[in-house]
């Protein structure tokens, strides 16, 4: 055959772009994910952080039947 094309199973570069590009799309729309996920889990542990505090306030008070320090005496010192 006189003239036939002969086509090799490589890729044009605009298939090659192309496939960059989608590829970019994911992965953009997976590290958007994940930064959501993380504030998520670091609002959890500062929920969690106030929520120990809360509780070791509560302990305080019911164990000494007084309301814990607002400063401790040495910073007091300190700061004169």
């Amino acid at each position: 055959m006189v003239g036939s094309r002969h086509r090799h199973g490589g890729f044009t570069l605009l298939e090659l772009l192309v496939v960059i590009a989608i590829v970019a799309v994911v992965l953009a729309l997976a590290l958007a994910g994940v930064q959501r996920v993380r504030l998520a889990a670091n609002r959890t542990v500062c929920s969690n952080n106030l929520r120990e505090l809360g509780l070791g306030y509560q302990s305080y008070r019911v164990a000494h039947d007084v309301l814990p320090p607002l400063v401790i005496s040495n910073a007091v010192r300190f700061l004169e």
